[in-house]
């Protein structure tokens, strides 16, 4: 399989909505202030007389487009703590945790998810089974990019109870464990045309 992909940029969905349901306007609003890599749009309107939520999303390919190609270990980490780290500002019940709909900005790594402002209930968060499946699908590019997979599945086989804030706190940890012993990942990223990452440490909030 070759590692090009068609680069994108800018998608757009929409996702249908009830005429009983709420949008939670302060929800939006909070969606579309641009937050730790977040910079996707989000509005409500009309589409041939069925209400629907619309999203503009600047992203240069999709997570299934991505996951095409070999991981290195510097991406993984990255595309993790990328999901994590907006998880902490949105309410995870409303995030799809799902691949498909899920899309990356390389410029900084960053995965852009979709967030859903809405007055109903859904389906219950599992970010446990988001991972395996995720790693599961995942091609790794050497035994360094696998190792951080082994070791991303490891810490829910160890912590059966999820709770974001441990979880993030593991995953800042490997963050800045590659910002400390950098590997040869970030030459590949370079060479594959890939921009490297912020080396800015990170850190946990209180």
């Amino acid at each position: 399989m070759s590692d090009k992909m068609y680069l994108c940029d800018e998608y757009k969905l929409y996702f249908k909505i009830e005429d009983d349901v709420e949008v939670l306007h302060n929800e939006v609003e909070l969606y579309n202030a641009q937050f730790v890599g977040n910079n996707a749009f989000c509005h409500e309107e009309y589409i041939d007389g069925q209400r629907a939520l619309t999203y503009s999303i600047p992203a240069m390919t999709t997570m299934n487009q991505f996951l095409e190609k070999k991981i290195h270990k510097d991406e993984l980490v990255d595309l993790i703590f990328s999901i994590a780290d907006q998880l902490m500002y949105l309410s995870i019940g409303k995030v799809i945790l799902n691949k498909g709909y899920m899309y990356i900005d390389f410029q900084n790594m960053a995965v852009q998810l979709i967030f859903l402002p809405i007055d109903k209930p859904m389906d219950r968060c599992n970010m446990e089974k988001f991972i395996r499946d995720l790693m599961g699908n995942m091609k790794f590019a050497n035994k360094k990019a696998s190792d951080a997979g082994y070791e991303l599945i490891k810490y829910f086989d160890h912590n059966p109870t999820f709770y974001l804030s441990e979880f993030y706190k593991f995953i800042t940890d490997l963050k800045n464990d590659n910002i400390a012993h950098p590997e040869d990942e970030q030459e590949l990223m370079k060479s594959a045309g890939v921009s490297p990452v912020n080396v800015a440490k990170v850190e946990v909030p209180e």
